[in-house]
Formats: structure tokens, C-alpha cells, sequence
């Protein structure tokens, strides 16, 4: 037995004998500071007598009772020890402890006689200080009225402030009714505030004590005084759930709708506990059920976040339409445990007022019961925001509502990714040495003669591939720079992905996180990369099968150095070629050969910079330990940009890389290679500007730059390159036409000597005599313009520069040219001038062969496309089902060949002309001629009767381009040509018959040239009306269609009766269902849903969707060699009206 548990025991013998072998007296112990302070309180002074003889210091303070006197006085049994301690000398007004002074404790314990020694011997009757703040709260604390009027006789402060209760008052409110009368009648404040209740009364009522409530308001409480824990008296009485004193309360004047206190109001106060009754008695006496709180806001929310359905029932019937539902409340409702039944009394009560955004839907998507709240919000008739109404269309069109939940929850994971089922790619190879026929690089070819205009004959054949599953395909083969999410856990990637904190940068690394700290595991790196690299290889080879490319693909190099002649940033066009990705391949199976030991480094590290070079022409040499780990970061570097700038080629490096598997893009890429060093060299991709070809484009491309050392190191040189700066284009001929074409070379009338021009996407470039080309919508007189020398790169920008010291105030140049100025007018499109001024200019030169190469651009439609063309050309597409009857009389609609659209507008254009176009409306309504036929018997005119055709051609195309859906999704525009008159249209809403209209909108692979023919085009279910007025709805449209050419369907009829298939338009998708109930009538497509203006993030993730479902990818049959099935389109509002 130690010391303290002998003197805490009162076993003076064993004191006595551990103190005889050399126990310390004065030694510290927990709790009560020394061996003397636990004596003093233990009472037995017969043990501290023992103490103190052997040298105990009876003034050490410490412990919980501060000095040895208050531990004696605290032990509230026999004031002979105290009076031992103050006669060998105890200060007896030292502060400190728990009760401040020996005064204090003697009081809270109510030691009558100790308390009246202490008094004698001098102590301070009004001592500040402990848990009680002075003696005589002590004592109203401990309930001991007799010793409260003894203090009070005295001298003691009735009213000092301090310690836990604040006064006395309210420390004698916690529980008894004499004392407080006795403080009361002595003069004490009712009304004083402070402490740990804020007031005497809130005490009271914390403490459920009905009888001093009474006499406190009787004698003046201020029933709705603010302070302590609950803010008011009402607070605290809905806190201990004491209706009676809530009821008394309220009589007596409480303000409900009093805010402040732990829980905000007295009824959110009443919610919080769950006492019912009372949040029946406060809605019936009119609290204000939307008064905020302070953690759950108003009380329905509350009662929310609470669970609690029978107050959220009694809310909703009592106030129901005072209540406003928050976007916070319905967020409670969808997180709480019981959140299905929480909705299904929303809904049942106030469904009418509830309306629901993106980020309840997604809240609701996030909860353990997401099935069954998407399916009670979808199935109800609850408003839903305009910009997510389409999820509840995806319930139509045949989506599951976990399905639903899981697109919505898509892109809430991290890094944000879209899981897919890896595709088995066909097994095709890659051919180096491959050109398709009449490419961009035969442009340099000697046999590659320019065509006359006049000699134009060429017939190029329709493109049935569907782009956009190669596309697909290209994008899950080459990741993010090789990286893609095939499988669910990240350890399986091959590399990791990093956010900036702003999101603006995307940082690439083949080596995971885990393994950021370790050594480098041969065995996990070169197949992490082999396997990259021939996810490369498989891309490059599917898009050379399907006649996508030659043998090489171009890439955009960023300069921080400006070309001679251009004083801007430059962005290089370099041609990489397919050689260089089979010999990185080759060298890297060799090296991951176990029989090789590693003896092929040099020739992978050659192989490696070989790539590099393109972009990055000094990259230093590492020797020694470093030399092993460089080759590996080198080669993982070159697979990352090849993989990159692939993907960005088939996008003609327009805009940033988004697969469709990953939620995010980013201006800027950083591709980090292994990332095993912190000072290791990476690469940059970003996104810049172009001067002129800017307009060509139309967004910021993609350009690649090395970076030797970490940002926060770079110099203001190396960071010159700024994405903000306009970027001028510096590259050959057939590798800028590789990138945007496809494009012409432009000759002199000749026809010999070298091009003056090159015809590229809506414009031409060509050269200046400052040495600098040029690119622009129109073209100079081609006698005034200098040779190109196609051999040599071509410097393309912009002929001005910016003078940043040139600082003009806008406001005193405008005053200067007031007089100058005249009203803004209009001017026709820039197709039309382009394609007018190449036709006008005929006689002028030549153009040559068209080169073949893929249009990369992404946001173009067909019809664009095509009235990108010189004129001549576009005689190819006479035989596209571009063009749209409907039907003045009946409304109904069907396509027709863009030949019927010329032929029947050629009246109108022609009046005054003395060209006879009767002969050219023969052909075209010949429909045995091909364009070939045409082409054929346009060059057998004169060149003048030849350009006029053209010209009318054009004209008649470009009047008509802006029919079809309008740029706002609004309506359906139809011109109507009249006696001359080409201008005028029909604009028609798309609603009600109408909404399945929006199938027409200008996509990838078909475009609509809309018109009325007075033909009266009837069905069994449309007649005509007999009346001269028209008809002002699009009913019906007549048109073919195909399934995506992937799923090879061959059935004689390859639509079945109730099958669901979508459309893909550029930004828009729809669903259709087919009826067929007879095998031999046509189809007819009924429209389900609409979804315009999409998040990229959303759309793809419905076409991984609609993927999964293994449902079809229908497409217009734009040509007459498109195999397909007739069908007829309406909308499902006239498919329910007749059945």
C-alpha cells in the first residue's frame, strides 16, 4: 500500500511506518496536489497532524481544491481541522481551486459551523472567484437557506455577478422555492442575466420546477429575456418536454417565434426532441413554421433532417400552404433514413408545390433508397427544372430508374469516369508505306496534274461509314494519352490522372500513386506501356482500313521563337509518321524480352527521341544510375504525346481531348511520363489561338511543347508562350491540308506553273507579298497574287500585328471620326461570296484534283460541309435526299433527291436570265442520270453557259440553307418560292403534330433543305383539306432509314413492331419507337423524347447507355446507294390520337 491509498484509507499506523522508511510528505499526487491536500479532505486530523510533523507544507497549493485550508474546508465535516490549518498560519482568503476560496467551498457544502469560523477569522464574505463565483451562490447552489441568510446578515452582495449561475438567485431557481423567496424578498434582481441559464427564470424552467416559475413571474420575469443555452424561457421549456410550463408561458406573453438558443425557435426546439403535443400547441397558437433556425433551417426542415413523418405530417396539413418547400428541405427529406416515406407525404399532400432541380435529383441519386425515390419523383406529376426535365423522358424511352441513378451519379466519382466494356478490336495492321488514292501528299507528285474547270468530271463516292463509332473506338484505344477507365478499380490503369486545384490542368503519369514512393518495378512498367502503345497501334490501324488516313497523322509543335517573317508565336504542323510507332514498338518487345537482358536500351532510347525530336529537338543526355530510369520515362513520354496527338488529329486538334469515358476537359495537359523525379523534363499540350486560320477553325487548337523543368521554376521565357497570345501556323501544304482539308490547289488560267492558292475548308490561302500567307473567306485577284511554292512550308497568319504602345482613348477617337461613321448594314453569307467569287473567277485559273482526306472538324454538319465546296462540286450531291417536300394542303412531308429541290426552284431563279433552263430541268429530273452523267454533260457546255448553271446551283443552295430546324430549336422553317420570290418562309413551332420535327435538325450525315410543293401528299390517315388555307403543322415526313452499319442487319425487315432506336444528332439525341404490326406496310416511327443541349459529360454516358442496351443507331439514308427501309415519322401525340 502506497502513501495516498493510506492516508485516503485513514490508516495511521501504515502513514506512520512509510513515512519512518522514507516517504516523501510533500510528494505530488493526481487529483489532490500533495499527500497533505488528500489528509485535509479525507477530515482525519489526526493523520494531518502526523504530516505536518514530519514536514508536510501546509501553504502548497495545487490539486483540485487549490490550498490545503479549502481542501480541509471542503471535506464538510469538523471545523477543528480548519481551525488547525489557520493556526499554524493558512492564508485564509488565498484564491484558487475549484471553489475559488475555503469561504465558498465551506458554503456550497452548507458547514454551518466552518462557514461561521471563517467569517470571524476574517475571511472575505464577498470573494470572487471558483465554479460559484462567491459564497453566497455557493450556498443558494447547495439549497441552504439558513446559511443564505446568514451570509445575506453578513454583508453579502445579493446580487454579485460570477460563476456558474450567474447570481444567486438563479443558482437557488434550479430547485428551491424558500431560498428564492428569501432572495427575492431580500431585493434580488428577477430579471439579472448572465450565467450558465442566462436567467433566473430559464433555471427554473430547465429544471421543470413549475412552483418557482410562478413566483418568479409574479414577482416580474421578463418571460421573453434572451441568454443561456436556450435562448428563452419558451426554448427551454419545449427542451425538458414540459408542456404544462410551455402552456404557462405562452399566457403569460412568450414570444413563439423568438429566435436564437441551441435550436433556433421554441418549434424547432419541439421537433428536435420529438415532442409532438407540443408542435400541435405551437402550430395552433400560430408559430411560425418558417422561421429560420440555426443548423436546420425553417421547422419543416428540421423535422426533416429529424425523420420525424408525424411532425412533417402535422406541418404539411396544418400549414400547408404557408410552408415554402426549399431546395434544403427536400435535401433533408432525400437524406434521411427514412426519406421514401417522407416523399410519398410530400407527394400525397403537396405535390403541387414542389419542384425539383439538378441537385435534389442528384441528392436523391445518392441516397441508400435512390431506386425508390427516383421512381416515386418520375412517376408523379412533380415539376421538374427544364434543364433536367429529359430524365424523366428516359422512363419512356425504356430506362430502368437505376439506370437513371447511375447516370445521373456518372460523374460524381474521382477521378470523374464513364465505366464502358472494352471493345475487341478486328485484328488489321498497320501499313507504313499506305496512301489512299488522290491524297493531300500527292499534291507534290509530278502526275498529280491540276483539272481544268472545265474538265471537272470527278464523282466521288458517298461516305456510309459511321464516323462516330470510329471515333468511338479511336478514343477508347488511345485513352487520355493511354489512360482509360476499363476497369473498375484505378490500380488497374495504366497511370494515374491529376487535377490542378482550379480543374485547368490535367497531369498524365504512368505510374499509379502507390507507387509514387518506390522503386521502380521493371516488371509493372514495360507492359504497362507495351500495352498503351498498341492501344495506338490498333487505332492507327482501324482508321487506315476504313480509307481515314495515309501513313502518318500531324501534330501542332508550339515555337517560343517566331518565325522570320512573323513576329508572333508559332505553331508548327509536323507530320508523324506510322514508321515511328512500329519502331518504338518493335524496340519495346525487344527490350521486354527476357532473353534480351536489357541489351536493347540504346536502340529503344534512340527510338524513344526519335519521337520526341518532332516536338522536343534538345533533349539532353543523361549518364549514369539516371540512365536506365531516363530511357524508361523517355519511352513512357513518347507513348503519352503519340497517343495524345493522335486522338487530337482526328479532331484536327480543334478544341480540347475529351473522351467520351472521362467527365472533364481541361485547356491544358501535362504528360508527366513516369513521374519518378521531380526535376525529370515533361510535356505540355494546350490549348492556344490562331491568328486568320482562327477563323477556319473556329476554336483554340491543341499545340505540344516540352518543359524541362517544374512551372514554379520556369522563366518568364520559357513561359512566353502564352495560351492567351494568337498563334501564326507554320507548315507544308499536304500537312496543313491533312489536318483541315480536304482542300484544292488553285492555278493560273494556264493551268501550268505553280499554285497561287490552296481552297481549305471556307476559304483559301494564299501568299503575301510580305512572304506570309494569309487565310481568308474570299479570294484577292488571282492576277495580283504570288506563286506558292508547295515545297517549302508555308508561313500562315495574320498580315497585322498588334501594337501594344499605341494607347488611342476610345472616347476621343470616337468624337474625332463622328462624321465618318454610317449605319451598320448586312451582307450575304461568307459561303456565297467564297463559292460566287470561285465560280466568277472560273475563267481566271484552274483548280486542282480535290485531295482525299478525312474532315476532321468536329460541330460541322454535312450541309455545311458540302456548301463548303467549289461549285462544281457540289453536282456530286445532287443524288442526296437533302431536300424536303411538304405538302401545302395536308402537312405532310417527304424527302426527295437535292436534284427535284434545283429542278423546281430553277423557275424562280432564271425569270430574267437569257439562259433556257428547261434543258437542265430535264436532266435533273431524269432521275436514270448520276451526277457523273451531269458532270459529263456540264463539260460539254460553253464555259459561260457552264458558270451560269453553277451559279444558279449555288444560288438555289444558299437561299435554302437556313430552312430546316432553326438556330434556337424553336421552329421549323419552310420557304415557299412564289413568282420570283425566294426569301419568304413558313416558320412552324415545333409542338404538338409538329414536335417530331426536330428529326430534320442538320446532322453529320444528313442535311435538310426544307420547301412547300402545292402537291397534295396524303396518307390513309391525312387528306386533302379542300380548302386554300395552309396547313400549318408538319404532320408526317416519308424518308428511309438504316441501322448503324456495325450491326450488319440484313433481315428483309430489319425494323421490328415496338422496338425503341435513337437518332444522334451533333448535340442532341431522341428516341423513336417503331410500329409495324404487319410486315408488309411500312414502318412508322413514333417520337418518344427530345433532348437538346445536353452536358457532354450526360450524352455520352446515354450513348455508353444505349450501347449496353445493344438498341439501334438509326440514320437517314442520304443517297440513293444507302440501303434502307421506307418509314414515316409523326409525332406520338398523332400516333395516341389514332389508335
Amino acid at each position: 500500500m502506497d502513501l495516498l491509498e493510506a492516508v485516503k484509507s485513514g490508516r495511521e499506523d501504515t502513514v506512520k511506518l512509510l513515512l519512518d522508511n522514507g516517504a516523501n510528505p510533500n510528494v505530488e499526487v493526481d487529483g489532490f496536489g500533495t499527500i497533505l491536500h488528500a489528509a485535509a479532505f479525507a477530515g482525519d486530523i489526526t493523520i494531518v497532524q502526523l504530516l505536518l510533523e514530519r514536514g508536510a507544507n501546509s501553504n502548497a497549493q495545487g490539486g483540485e481544491y487549490g490550498t490545503t485550508l479549502q481542501a480541509a474546508a471542503a471535506s464538510w465535516r469538523d471545523a477543528s481541522l480548519v481551525q488547525l490549518f489557520l493556526d499554524i498560519g493558512a492564508d485564509i482568503n488565498a484564491q484558487g481551486g475549484r471553489f475559488g476560496t475555503a469561504l465558498q467551498a465551506a458554503a456550497f457544502g452548507g458547514d454551518l459551523p466552518t462557514v461561521q469560523l471563517l467569517l470571524e477569522k476574517g475571511a472575505e464574505i464577498n470573494a470572487q472567484g471558483g465554479e460559484y463565483g462567491n459564497a453566497l451562490q455557493a450556498a443558494a447552489a447547495s439549497a441552504n437557506t439558513w446559511l443564505v441568510r446568514l451570509l445575506l446578515e453578513r454583508g453579502a452582495e445579493i446580487n454579485a455577478q460570477g460563476g456558474k449561475f450567474g447570481t444567486a438567485l438563479q443558482a437557488a431557481a434550479t430547485g428551491d422555492p424558500s431560498t428564492v423567496r428569501l432572495l427575492l424578498e431580500k431585493g434580488a434582481d428577477v430579471n439579472a442575466e448572465g450565467g450558465e441559464y442566462g436567467t433566473a427564470l430559464q433555471a427554473a424552467v430547465t429544471e421543470s420546477n413549475k412552483l418557482i416559475v410562478r413566483l418568479l413571474l409574479e414577482k416580474g420575469a421578463n418571460v421573453n429575456a434572451k441568454g443561456g443555452e436556450h435562448g428563452t424561457a419558451l426554448q427551454a421549456a419545449v427542451s425538458v418536454r414540459d408542456i404544462s410550463i410551455v402552456r404557462l408561458l405562452i399566457r403569460r406573453g412568450a414570444d413563439m417565434g423568438a429566435q436564437g438558443g441551441k435550436y433556433g425557435s421554441a418549434l424547432q426546439a419541439a421537433i428536435f426532441v420529438g415532442d409532438i403535443p407540443t408542435v400541435r400547441l405551437l402550430i395552433d397558437k400560430n408559430a411560425d413554421v418558417n422561421a429560420e433556425g440555426t443548423e436546420y433551417g425553417n421547422a419543416l426542415q428540421a423535422a426533416a433532417s429529424r425523420r420525424d413523418i408525424p411532425t412533417v405530417q402535422l406541418h404539411l396539413a396544418k400549414r400547408r400552404n404557408k410552408i415554402p418547400i426549399t431546395q434544403e428541405i427536400l435535401k433533408e427529406v432525400f437524406r434521411s433514413w427514412n426519406a421514401v416515406q417522407l416523399l410519398k407525404l410530400f407527394l400525397d399532400e403537396i405535390e403541387d408545390k414542389l419542384f425539383i432541380t439538378q441537385e435534389i435529383l442528384v441528392t436523391a441519386a445518392q441516397s441508400e433508397n435512390a431506386y425508390h425515390l427516383m421512381a416515386l419523383l418520375l412517376e408523379s406529376s412533380v415539376e421538374i427544372s427544364d434543364d433536367y426535365i429529359w430524365v424523366r423522358g428516359l422512363t419512356e424511352v425504356g430506362y430502368s430508374y437505376q439506370e437513371i441513378v447511375d447516370v445521373l451519379l456518372g460523374g460524381s466519382v474521382n477521378p470523374p469516369c464513364i465505366p464502358f466494356e472494352p471493345t475487341n478490336f478486328p485484328l488489321l495492321e498497320v501499313q507504313p508505306d499506305r496512301h489512299i488514292t488522290g491524297c493531300c501528299h500527292s499534291v507534290l507528285l509530278s502526275e498529280s496534274c491540276p483539272i481544268p474547270n472545265s474538265n471537272i468530271v470527278t464523282e466521288r463516292d458517298p461516305i456510309t461509314l459511321d464516323h462516330q463509332e470510329v471515333i468511338y473506338w479511336i478514343e477508347e484505344a488511345c485513352g487520355l494519352a493511354g489512360i482509360k477507365p476499363s476497369t473498375p478499380g484505378e490500380t488497374d490503369w495504366a497511370g494515374c490522372i491529376k487535377f490542378s486545384d482550379n480543374a485547368s490542368i490535367i497531369s498524365v503519369s504512368y505510374a499509379l500513386p502507390t507507387e509514387k514512393n518506390n522503386l521502380i518495378d521493371i516488371g509493372t512498367f514495360w507492359p504497362r506501356i507495351s500495352r498503351v502503345l498498341e492501344g495506338l497501334y490498333h487505332a492507327a490501324a482501324l482508321l487506315q482500313a476504313n480509307d481515314l488516313c495515309c501513313n502518318s497523322f500531324t501534330v501542332l509543335k508550339s515555337g517560343f521563337k517566331g518565325h522570320e517573317s512573323s513576329s508572333l508565336p508559332l505553331g508548327e504542323v509536323v507530320s508523324v509518321s506510322f514508321q515511328l510507332v512500329l519502331n518504338l514498338l518493335k524496340e519495346l518487345q525487344d527490350v521486354m524480352n527476357p532473353a534480351s537482358a536489357y541489351s536493347g536500351l540504346e536502340r529503344l532510347l534512340s527510338a524513344s527521341k526519335a519521337t520526341l525530336g518532332l516536338i522536343w529537338p534538345g533533349i539532353p543526355e543523361v549518364s549514369g544510375d539516371s540512365s536506365f530510369q531516363w530511357c524508361l520515362h523517355l519511352c513512357a513520354l513518347a507513348v503519352q504525346f503519340l497517343c495524345l496527338g493522335f486522338r487530337s488529329h482526328c479532331q484536327a486538334h480543334i478544341g480540347s481531348v475529351q473522351p467520351f469515358f472521362f467527365d472533364f476537359s481541361a485547356p491544358k495537359v501535362r504528360l508527366t511520363g513516369l513521374q519518378t523525379e521531380e526535376d525529370f523534363p515533361f510535356l505540355v499540350a494546350e490549348l492556344v489561338n490562331l491568328t486568320c486560320l482562327g477563323n477556319m477553325t473556329r476554336g483554340q487548337v491543341l499545340l505540344f511543347r516540352a518543359s524541362e523543368v517544374s512551372p514554379d521554376k520556369q522563366t518568364l521565357e520559357t513561359q512566353i508562350q502564352l495560351p492567351g497570345q494568337n498563334h501564326d501556323i507554320l507548315g507544308r501544304a499536304e500537312d496543313i491540308l491533312d489536318t483541315w482539308g480536304p482542300g484544292n490547289l488553285i492555278f493560273r488560267e494556264s493551268g501550268s506553273g505553280a499554285p497561287v492558292a490552296i481552297k481549305i475548308g471556307d476559304g483559301f490561302v494564299f501568299a503575301r507579298e510580305s512572304g506570309k500567307c494569309h487565310w481568308s473567306q474570299t479570294l484577292p485577284d488571282i492576277k495580283a497574287l504570288t506563286s506558292i511554292d508547295i515545297e517549302l512550308p508555308l508561313l500562315i497568319g495574320s498580315v497585322v500585328a498588334i501594337n501594344s504602345a499605341c494607347k488611342h482613348i476610345e472616347v476621343e477617337s470616337r468624337l474625332t471620326a463622328a462624321n465618318l461613321l454610317e449605319e451598320l448594314g448586312t451582307t450575304r453569307s461568307s459561303w456565297k461570296k467564297s463559292q460566287r467569287q470561285l465560280a466568277i473567277q472560273g475563267g481566271q485559273y484552274v483548280v486542282g484534283q480535290a485531295t482525299e482526306t478525312w474532315n476532321k472538324q468536329t460541330g460541322i454538319s454535312v450541309k455545311d460541309q458540302g456548301l463548303a465546296y467549289p461549285p462544281q462540286i457540289l453536282i456530286q450531291y445532287m443524288d442526296s435526299y437533302w431536300g424536303v417536300q411538304v405538302s401545302y394542303c395536308t402537312g405532310v412531308s417527304k424527302r426527295v433527291r437535292l436534284r427535284k429541290l434545283v429542278a423546281d426552284f430553277l423557275p424562280h431563279f432564271t425569270p430574267r436570265s437569257p439562259f433556257d433552263s428547261s434543258d437542265l430541268q430535264a436532266k435533273l429530273k431524269d432521275e436514270t442520270l448520276r451526277p457523273k452523267d451531269l458532270q459529263v454533260w456540264l463539260s460539254g457546255l460553253s464555259p459561260d453557259l457552264r458558270l451560269e448553271i453553277l451559279t444558279i446551283i449555288c444560288d438555289i443552295l444558299d437561299t435554302l440553307r437556313h430552312t430546316g430546324l432553326d438556330s434556337t430549336d424553336t421552329y421549323i422553317c419552310v420557304a415557299w418560292p412564289f413568282e420570283g420570290n425566294v426569301t419568304q418562309c413558313f416558320k412552324i413551332p415545333l409542338e404538338q403534330d409538329s414536335s417530331w420535327a426536330r428529326f430534320l435538325a442538320d446532322s453529320h450525315d444528313c442535311a435538310t433543305f426544307a420547301y412547300i410543293t402545292m402537291e397534295c401528299f396524303e396518307t390513309t390517315e391525312f387528306r386533302c383539306s379542300n380548302i386554300p388555307k395552309p396547313c400549318l403543322d408538319i404532320r408526317l415526313l416519308e424518308t428511309s432509314v438504316s441501322r448503324s452499319r456495325k450491326e450488319n442487319v440484313f433481315t428483309e425487315s430489319c425494323l421490328q413492331h415496338e422496338e425503341v432506336c435513337y437518332f444522334s444528332k451533333q448535340d442532341t439525341m431522341f428516341w423513336v419507337k417503331v410500329l409495324k404490326k404487319h410486315a408488309d406496310q411500312p414502318a412508322s416511327l413514333v417520337d418518344l423524347m427530345a433532348i437538346q443541349s445536353l452536358p457532354h459529360s450526360i450524352r455520352q454516358r446515354l450513348h455508353l447507355t444505349e450501347r449496353r442496351k445493344q438498341r439501334s443507331r438509326l440514320r437517314e439514308c442520304a443517297t440513293i446507294w444507302t440501303r434502307g427501309e421506307v418509314v414515316s415519322v409523326s409525332s406520338a401525340r398523332r400516333s395516341s390520337k389514332l389508335n
